[in-house]
């Protein structure tokens, strides 16, 4: 990947998106023009959470500009959703010096927009978050590897964390996969 973009940097307006809003962009309420709100950062310049899960997965991923030929990697996922919501997504990437990181996560709705009944909408129902719950997913590999869990959107940011982590084999990880991303680093162990 050379270059990927994230729009926007900083909220053009201030203030809360919605507040005592129609559902609809109205072009002659500065606050109701439906954009402005879609910045890493506020308008004060404080960070929004999407602003430190993008540095955080900047700086895991980074590494100065490397010639190499990429490897392979086999890998298989089996979850135990039952009925819980699931829809696995990945992206594997490689680096230099051979390690792979799998950034994976479950793809399923968080959040349910906010909706009106009537036109013009005068009393919308306003959005809210959805309970969601965490699939366990067993990933094997080829071969022995270690494994190192990452999760950017937490507290624990760049530093590994064993929070999803349900247990490991030499070839499997077992995790807790949450809606947001995880980045799972593996080392080939040898024999």
């Amino acid at each position: 990947m050379v270059r990927t973009f994230s729009y926007e940097l900083i909220d053009e307006t201030k203030g809360l998106p919605l507040a005592d809003c129609p559902i609809t962009p109205n072009p002659t309420n500065p606050q109701c023009k439906g954009y402005g709100y879609y910045g890493l950062l506020n308008y004060d310049l404080k960070p929004k959470p999407a602003f430190t899960a993008l540095m955080n997965l900047i700086q895991i991923l980074e590494e100065p500009a490397a010639t190499f030929e990429p490897g392979s990697l086999t890998m298989t996922l089996t979850a135990n959703a039952g009925p819980k919501p699931y829809k696995p997504e990945y992206v594997l990437l490689e680096k230099s010096d051979g390690d792979y990181y799998l950034e994976i996560w479950n793809d399923i709705s968080v959040f349910d927009p906010a909706t009106c009944n009537s036109s013009p909408c005068t009393n919308p129902v306003p959005g809210k978050d959805k309970a969601t719950e965490n699939v366990p997913v067993i990933i094997s590999f080829s071969g022995r590897q270690s494994f190192t869990v990452y999760a950017p959107n937490d507290a624990s940011g760049v530093k590994p964390t064993g929070a999803y982590t349900r247990s490991t084999t030499s070839n499997s990880i077992e995790i807790n996969l949450p809606p947001e991303v995880l980045i799972i680093k593996i080392t080939n162990a040898g024999a």
